[in-house]
């Protein structure tokens, strides 16, 4: 699961870490800066995210970027492996760079990254009701 291949960044919960990135984020398109910890945390999720790009392997990680990178299709909709592989692939490459993108752009990757950490909460729960949480 996504979950597990975001566990244990940093001591934060995997979904906290991301709304760590989406404030350092946030805070860059509202033309205030943050710590290089911040940035950097920005650096970590995006190295995530190439890794989960680099296995296809990994189904259940990959189906949960699914809703993420496309929030209004039902299910995989004519969606190949291939074709997740690539966005994820490519979110991590623009949030490796997010400080250069557009400010519209900068905005837009807060909101993914809002969605995604929502999307790990709710898998967060899954675990903890099931008992398989750590």
């Amino acid at each position: 699961m996504l979950l597990e291949k975001l566990r244990r960044l940093g001591g934060e919960s995997p979904a906290t870490f991301v709304s760590i990135v989406a404030m350092t984020i946030d805070k860059h398109a509202g033309g205030h800066y943050s710590t290089n910890e911040d940035y950097e945390a920005v650096n970590t999720l995006a190295n995530k995210l190439d890794k989960l790009s680099e296995d296809p392997k990994d189904y259940l990680g990959l189906q949960s970027m699914v809703y993420i990178i496309w929030p209004k299709i039902k299910k995989e909709e004519g969606k190949t492996m291939d074709d997740i592989c690539l966005q994820t692939n490519l979110l991590a490459k623009e949030l490796r760079c997010f400080r250069e993108l557009p400010t519209k752009r900068q905005e837009e990757l807060r909101d993914v990254c809002l969605d995604l950490s929502k999307r790990i909460k709710v898998e967060e729960n899954s675990s903890y009701r099931m008992g398989l949480a750590a």
